[in-house]
């Protein structure tokens, strides 16, 4: 049984090997060459396509979540921002998964939480099933981390459903023992006990060794809680032998103080200091410091039970002195996570700030120039319209000049008929008048014709009378 004083320490193995596990899948997909972020580094600057980029962006980020945050950080944010700047929301997504993830290795759970509820949103509109189930588990594992139990459980739930919907099921068997977990904290021992054992049977199916070993641990937990001691010692002892078989030092550490729990429960106090002295050699040795601290608590225990309150008294005080120093151990490294983590934001305000103020210049040179360009054309069109104007008023000019001068020869011509004209009517009246003095003249002529034949016969009449 996971002791409260334990709590602690189990959480933080519980939230490395949760997130660890989150990530197996993708990580078994990541090239060979990967495995070397030295060379993942230097390869960076000769990628030229970028989704390629963002992801070992991406996969340097998820390397360095627990060995050196800042930088991790530092990969996650700038993947971020290319898939930003790509507007791919795959891509985006999975940046802030990986945000998300380093965020709660770092036990940073508010921008942890920010971050995961993002990626769950964008891989759900995205149907990626996959994916939004590792986003839910890890927000499982933060609302855990945090004593939201209720939420927790609604979120490896959630994780369960949607790694069924893709088929995985390495992601189904962790989902499942996290929910046997919760469960086994709320005292639910028989509903924990077969989601454990639903749990193992995947993993019994798929042949892995660490995820049967997490499972024989939580069950030996549970049979711890009901204090069935043997079963549980033979689930402790199942859990040890397939961690020492794989070489997972870390995890033999918590089956000896579990191992040692059983004993000194049921009496055999020589067997408990064996396997809690055991687990303060290994934990001093790996320098597991919580592990250290909860073997000499167990000594502590074990020595008092005997009698031996001296000894007793001794660990509790190396226990309580090795406390201070983690708590003061931890809250340093908080507080410098903290720091790197505002540092990195106000490195980024300050990048953004010049940024923005580097598009205002640019805004306002473009305005400018846009202004300058306006009032060029505007001039141009001026100019423009002026000499078109000009030029039409001298089209006007000259075709009013042509049609002066077509009239002012109109005019003349009309003048010219019209002295022609009178001319003409005086020669033909010249002529009339010649014609006329003609007539006069041959009338004259006739009537002296007439006249002087009417004399010549009166005359001739009057010689013939008698």
């Amino acid at each position: 049984m996971r002791t409260k004083t334990g709590r602690f320490y189990w959480w933080a193995c519980l939230l490395w090997l949760g997130g660890a596990n989150a990530y197996a899948q993708v990580a078994s997909k990541v090239h060979a060459t990967e495995a070397d972020p030295a060379r993942m580094e230097a390869e960076l600057s000769q990628i030229q396509s970028t989704p390629v980029r963002i992801g070992r962006l991406v996969a340097l980020g998820r390397f360095y979540a627990n060995a050196n945050p800042e930088k991790a950080l530092q990969f996650a944010r700038k993947a971020e921002k290319e898939a930003k700047t790509l507007a791919s929301k795959p891509h985006l997504a999975e940046a802030r998964l990986t945000l998300g993830y380093i965020f709660l290795q770092q036990s940073v759970f508010s921008q942890a939480l920010r971050y995961l509820l993002a990626a769950r949103q964008q891989f759900g509109r995205l149907r990626n099933f996959e994916k939004e189930a590792e986003a839910y588990l890890l927000l499982g594992q933060v609302y855990q981390a945090t004593a939201q139990s209720p939420e927790a459980l609604k979120n490896y739930q959630k994780a369960l459903s949607q790694f069924r919907k893709s088929k995985n099921e390495p992601g189904e068997a962790e989902a499942l023992g996290h929910i046997g977990h919760i469960y086994e904290k709320q005292m639910q021992w028989e509903t924990a006990r077969q989601y454990q054992r639903r749990a193992l049977r995947i993993y019994q199916k798929l042949k892995n060794p660490t995820g049967m070993a997490q499972i024989y641990e939580n069950l030996g937990s549970i049979y711890e809680d009901w204090e069935k001691f043997d079963t549980a010692r033979r689930y402790f002892e199942k859990a040890l032998a397939l961690n020492q078989a794989a070489n997972q030092q870390i995890a033999q550490l918590s089956n000896l103080n579990n191992l040692a729990d059983t004993y000194r429960k049921q009496g055999e106090f020589e067997k408990a200091l064996v396997y809690t002295q055991k687990s303060l050699e290994k934990s001093r040795f790996l320098q597991q410091k919580y592990q250290e601290r909860s073997a000499l608590k167990d000594l502590a225990k074990t020595y008092a039970a005997m009698g031996n309150y001296q000894k007793a008294h001794d660990y509790l005080l190396q226990s309580y002195e090795l406390y201070q120093e983690i708590f003061n151990g931890e809250s340093t490294r908080q507080m410098a996570r903290l720091q790197t983590i505002y540092d990195l934001q106000e490195k980024e305000k300050e990048i953004a700030l010049l940024g923005r103020d580097r598009q205002l210049s640019r805004l306002q040179n473009g305005a400018l120039l846009i202004g300058l360009g306006l009032l060029l054309a505007l001039g141009l069109l001026l100019y423009s319209r002026q000499r078109l104007k000009l030029h039409k008023n001298r089209e006007i000019i000259a075709q009013n000049q042509r049609i002066y001068e077509a009239q002012h020869e109109l005019t003349q011509a009309e003048l010219q008929n019209a002295q022609l004209n009178e001319q003409k009517l005086k020669t033909e009246l010249e002529n009339k008048q010649l014609r006329e003095e003609k007539l006069q003249d041959e009338l004259l002529a006739k009537n002296r014709e007439l006249t002087t034949h009417a004399l010549h016969l009166i005359q001739k009449t009057n010689y013939s009378m008698p």
